[in-house]
């Protein structure tokens, strides 16, 4: 995984050589545009003839090539808010027979002239070696991750970039993530279509059919959290998050009744579940007695998908503004960096912690959301998804099982820790 990280970087600094509460819409078979359709589609006109001539002739655009690059002559795109104005970016990728392929990004600021990276990131999977290599946008619209492992890894690293003066540079954060679930938490996933296919493009601002209307009904036995812009829970005690979540991936964008097939990351088997639904509720059954709920995110408070909520400010500090200058347990530099979620007041916090594995309650006054620590031994960095919030008021959403209290004392001392790897969270932006 290291090394594939190190040539991501080297690539992305040095360079190659080559250079609201408006009612649902419509069904589509009415024919009609909504008012706020409509002005979507005017805001984005400029974006989608900008983004179509590039679409049109992609190899005419230049960007940095990867080592080994064997190019298939065709191309693949994205849409994703990538630079934070409200501007959505194109992801133009050169698809490759092997190893990785170039990502530029494209970007047309408002009243601006459209421009794209010299530099890249990464996309693929080599023949040989077991490296891999992905991208994930950021739920905030302000940046990129590149992810990158080997197959036989359990966690792979996520590692920030953001776009800054027409450039693609590194966003000064990374983190661990598990590679049956690269995209919970802080991540989005990617999805690509080819250049030749216009209809994605096409579709900003664009009304989209509404599913049958009903109500949410079903009983729910787990809380697994928001994924790809689903709020999900499992139908019964015999149903893993995991596979739950695998579910409402297979099933994104589909309505009515429809059937999946998704892949369990506990074991590995293949499963077919039939899912019915309306707009307010999806319910999906199979495999091995398998029940999953789906529920539209922005339809579900988030507090009754998540066991607790947490309202603050995020803030970074060094080792002695963590331990209010009264020393370091264990000799920590003077550069090492705790993101701590400051509460707005002191409320009862449950984590989980060892001796044995249980859940604890304390009262606490702020949380560690991420640290980055420089040891004799390496950077422990998990602060990727965490950079993008500093100085902003928000509300933490996490499940008990997603935080823990140490049982050493590493710093914060005493603070209930989120835990980056196997984190189940939302964040809402406040203020």
């Amino acid at each position: 995984m290291r090394r594939i990280a190190v040539f991501a970087c080297g690539l992305l600094l040095v360079g190659c050589s080559s250079g609201n509460g408006v009612d649902k819409p419509a069904p589509e078979t009415a024919g009609e545009v909504t008012a706020e359709a409509a002005a979507l589609e005017t805001k984005h006109a400029a974006l989608i003839d900008a983004y179509t001539t590039v679409l049109n002739n992609p190899g005419a655009y230049e960007f940095n090539k990867t080592d080994r690059f064997e190019p298939t002559g065709t191309y693949s795109y994205a849409i994703a808010e990538v630079t934070g104005d409200d501007q959505p970016d194109l992801l133009l990728k050169a698809d490759a027979r092997d190893f990785w392929a170039p990502v530029t990004v494209f970007s047309k600021p408002k009243d601006g002239e459209l421009f794209n990276t010299r530099e890249v990131l990464i996309w693929g999977a080599g023949s040989a070696g077991g490296g891999r290599a992905n991208i994930a946008t950021s739920p905030l619209g302000n940046g990129l991750f590149q992810i990158t492992g080997q197959s036989i890894q359990r966690e792979w690293e996520a590692e920030l970039f953001v776009v800054k003066d027409h450039q693609l540079v590194p966003g000064n954060g990374k983190a661990t993530v598990p590679a049956t679930n690269l995209y919970s938490g802080g991540y989005r996933e990617v999805e690509w279509t080819p250049s030749t296919d216009l209809g994605p493009l096409n579709q900003l601002g664009a009304s989209k059919p509404a599913a049958p209307k009903g109500e949410a009904t079903e009983t729910i036995a787990h809380k697994c959290g928001v994924y790809a812009d689903t709020a999900v829970f499992t139908g019964t005690d015999a149903t893993s998050c995991e596979f739950a979540r695998a579910v409402a991936t297979a099933a994104a964008g589909k309505t009515g009744s429809f059937e999946v097939t998704a892949t369990s990351p506990v074991t590995n088997q293949n499963y077919t579940m039939n899912c019915s639904g309306t707009d307010a509720e999806t319910v999906c059954t199979g495999g091995n007695n398998a029940s999953v709920v789906l529920r539209p995110a922005g339809a579900v408070e988030l507090n009754t998908v998540y066991d607790q909520s947490f309202e603050g400010t995020v803030v970074l500090k060094r080792a002695l503004e963590v331990t209010n200058h009264l020393g370091v347990p264990n000799g920590e530099g003077p550069d090492n960096e705790y993101f701590m979620l400051v509460l707005d007041t002191p409320q009862p916090a449950t984590a989980m912690k060892a001796g044995p594995d249980r859940p604890v309650t304390n009262t606490v006054d702020s949380i560690g959301l991420a640290r980055k620590d420089f040891t004799p031994y390496g950077v422990l960095d998990t602060t990727a998804p965490w950079r993008l919030y500093e100085g902003k008021r928000i509300r933490l959403h996490i499940n008990t099982i997603s935080m823990r209290y140490q049982t050493d004392a590493s710093l914060p001392w005493g603070k209930p820790r989120v835990d980056n790897f196997q984190a189940d969270y939302q964040v809402e932006v406040l203020d």
